[in-house]
Parts: structure tokens; C-alpha cells; sequence
């Protein structure tokens, strides 16, 4: 099993877990950039099971992200899988929000009168209950698990997250499931059907209301535009500037009224002309259009084979394309590399190479204990670390005991962070 934290082009992290050995299992996490600061720690499960903390107010966030079993799969293999997540479940503190999310590959069906399953399952269910549905609803039922697709009245194509390759039949086997005691930060939970993901699942979306921690940076009502909308701006301020009639004897505030109303006006009209999806720069116009078909396609809403057939034409080209721009790319880089070090031209030398090797690496203060168990909290953590770090300073001080009372958890950590680097 291996684990893998990469970088993206637009600023964003990939966390993985996965094997070597197949690729038809492995789960991830998509990073937004504005998050990676809060990110406490990750743990890879398994290539069906990833746990990621993220710092909150009140509390942490925990999120399991899950790829179970299909139906070819073996009674024991969903069996061990419902096993691991368990596990991984419990030793999280039921104070913590933890949603549990991804593909279970069961239909939970419609909602039951089972008592049991009061809080557990909605009202707003789709389709007919299997063996599989049973063992998740089962497993939901011990854990105190609610499934909120099904709390929030939606139409059909926002409840099936599933098509079959022929567009004759739709399932719900995904799901966000949260522990109940948090399910009222859910405020809603549907499918994004128009969503171009390029695969026969749909896009699942939740709105969680839960506070992070607050940022102590400043503030300010930006407009973000492009590196070209940029030049654009700059050509278009200059002559509207110099079109104003400055009246001497106004005042100074009147002036400035109007060369901030005449700069707004600017800036939100480039806003508005420019390409409202960033494009990554090593997208070829070939590659981009192939894109925008597919898109295209996905929006006007797929509903016949013929239709089926030519969206998995349009995914196949722009996967073939999307790697031969990404190799094309980075054998362009690395030719630029090798000049830079024939002309002994270090600096940009150096800036090459960060852009195809940088990683993010997130503040991990996961360790082991004695048994084995991963421990993510930072109290526990600390716990663990303590008594080899005073060993080391004894060891340091030729055995002599320490006269400074208790080790304070600040120069733990830092000799933590010391022992990592």
C-alpha cells in the first residue's frame, strides 16, 4: 500500500491511498489551497479507507472517505471492509464531527418503519433495498450513523449518483453520512448531475455549516483576474484615467470618488469578459476544446445510448490528450533544466524544478503507539513523544536529572519537528 501527497497546477493538494498492485481500487482527497493550513493529519487505511482532520472550531473535523466492495466482490471482503471502517470509526471522539463519504456500492432503498432506523435513513430514499444496502444501513444502525441523501427532498436526478454504461439503470450507492449528534450541520445533500466529472458516477455535494478556526489576516474585497485580464486592465485605465476632468478647486474626496468609481468599473468589466474556468498552462487549445465539448455534452443532459457512447468517446480523447500535454510539458521543462545548467544559470535552474517536484506537506502530528495505533490527537501525541525526549536530554546532561520541572510541551514539539527534518 502506498500513500502519495502531490501538488496541482492550480495551487490545490491530492492526498492518495492506494496499492501498486491493481488499479481498480484507491481513495483520495482534493485539497483546496485555502484549507492545506488547517489540515491536522491524514492516515491511510487502506486502498478502500483514508482518514484527513482538518483544525475546526469547536471541535475537529474528521472526514472517512470510502470505496467499498463492488458486487463481484466476496461476502468476506465487505465484510472485512465494514470490519476496517469500523475500527477506524470508533477511535475517533464522538464529540469530533466525522462524515463519512464515498462510493458503498449498496442501495439503501426507500425509508423503513423499522424503529432502529429512526435518525438513521430519511424519507427521501431511492429504489429497492439490497443485501448490501442492509449491511451499510446495519453498520449505520451501530455506529449511530445518518445517511443525509436522505433527508432533503430533491428530484430523481439529483438522488441517483450511479448510470449504468447503457443509461438504462440509476442507483444510489453513494452517500455522506455524518454522526448524528452533528446532523443538523447538514443543511443540504444532492447530486450535481450537469457536473463533467468524466465517469458514470454523478457529483455528490453536501452544505456543511461548521465554523473553522478564524484566520487573523486582513480582509480585503479583491477582484481576482487572470495574468492576461491584467494587461487588458492595464491598457483599458490609463486612457479612462486621464479622461477625467479634475476640477482644482474640488475637493479631494470627489476626486477620489471618481478615479474609484472609474477603476471598479474597469476591473469588473474585465472580470466579466475573461475565461470564467482557469486553464491549467499546459493545456494545449486541441486538448482545451476536447474539453469543452464533452462539457458541453454533460450540460445538454445524457439520456440515450447513442448519447452514452459518445461522451465515453469525448472522455477517452481528452484523457489521451491530457497526457500527451502533461508529457509534452514536462519534457519541456526538463529541456529548459538542461539549459539552464549547461549556461550555469542556477537561479532559474532551481525555480524548474520546484515547479515539477514541490509537494505539499502538511503539519502531520500522527504517530504510532506501543501498539500500533495511530494517533492524531496532539495531546496523545505529545504523550508519546515525552519520555524519549527526556531520555535525549538526560543522555545530554551525562545522566544528571533535570532541575527545570516539568518539560514544557513547546520544546517537545519543536525537537519533534527537528527529528522529521
Amino acid at each position: 500500500m502506498f500513500s502519495v501527497v502531490r501538488y496541482t497546477n492550480r495551487g490545490n493538494y491530492v492526498i492518495s491511498s492506494g496499492v501498486t498492485s491493481n488499479t481498480f481500487s484507491g481513495v483520495s482527497f482534493i485539497i483546496s489551497k485555502k484549507l492545506s493550513d488547517r489540515i491536522l493529519g491524514f492516515d491511510s487505511i487502506s486502498d478502500r479507507i483514508i482518514k484527513l482532520k482538518i483544525d475546526a472550531h469547536p471541535y475537529c473535523i474528521n472526514l472517512i472517505q470510502v470505496y467499498a466492495p463492488t458486487s463481484d466482490s466476496t461476502e468476506e471482503a465487505i465484510t472485512n471492509f465494514y470490519l476496517a471502517l469500523a475500527k477506524v470509526y470508533v477511535d475517533i471522539p464522538n464529540k469530533e464531527p466525522t462524515l463519512v463519504i464515498g462510493d458503498f456500492n449498496a442501495k439503501i432503498g426507500k425509508s423503513s418503519v423499522d424503529d432502529h432506523l429512526k435518525g438513521i435513513i430519511g424519507n427521501h430514499g431511492l429504489g429497492d433495498r439490497n443485501s448490501r444496502g442492509q449491511m451499510l444501513l446495519d453498520f449505520c444502525a451501530e455506529n449511530n450513523i445518518s445517511i443525509m441523501n436522505t433527508w432533503f427532498q430533491q428530484h430523481p436526478r439529483r438522488l441517483y449518483t450511479w448510470i449504468s454504461p447503457n443509461g438504462k439503470y440509476k442507483n444510489q450507492i453513494d452517500y455522506i453520512m455524518i454522526n448524528r449528534r452533528w446532523r443538523s450541520t447538514i443543511l443540504c445533500s444532492k447530486t450535481r448531475p450537469g457536473a463533467d466529472c468524466g465517469s458514470d458516477h454523478q457529483l455528490l455535494v453536501a452544505t456543511l455549516k461548521i465554523r473553522l478556526k478564524a484566520q487573523r489576516k486582513p480582509q480585503f474585497n479583491a477582484i481576482k483576474v487572470t495574468r492576461d485580464a491584467l494587461e487588458t486592465f492595464k491598457d483599458l485605465i490609463i486612457p479612462r484615467l486621464q479622461q477625467i476632468d479634475c476640477d482644482p478647486f474640488e475637493l479631494p474626496e470627489a476626486t477620489w470618488s471618481k478615479l474609484k468609481a472609474t477603476t471598479l468599473a474597469t476591473a469588473k468589466e474585465i472580470k466579466a469578459n475573461q475565461n470564467p474556468v482557469p486553464r491549467a498552462e499546459w493545456i494545449s487549445a486541441e486538448t482545451w476544446t476536447a474539453i469543452m465539448d464533452r462539457k458541453k455534452l454533460k450540460e445538454t443532459g445524457i439520456s440515450s445510448g447513442p448519447q452514452h457512447q459518445e461522451y465515453r468517446k469525448l472522455h477517452h480523447k481528452v484523457q489521451n490528450l491530457c497526457r500527451r500535454d502533461i508529457n509534452a510539458h514536462i519534457t519541456n521543462i526538463c529541456n529548459e533544466i538542461e539549459k539552464s545548467s549547461n549556461t550555469s544559470n542556477t537561479k532559474d535552474l532551481f525555480d524548474k524544478v520546484r515547479t515539477i517536484t514541490r509537494q505539499f506537506k502538511p503539519r502531520n502530528w500522527s504517530v504510532e503507539d506501543a501498539h500500533g495505533k495511530v494517533l492524531i490527537d496532539k495531546n496523545e501525541v505529545l504523550d508519546v513523544w515525552r519520555p524519549d525526549y527526556q531520555r535525549r536530554r538526560l543522555r545530554k546532561r551525562g545522566g544528571a536529572q533535570s532541575t527545570a520541572g516539568k518539560i514544557c510541551d513547546e520544546a517537545i514539539g519543536k525537537d519533534m519537528e527537528e527529528q522529521r527534518h
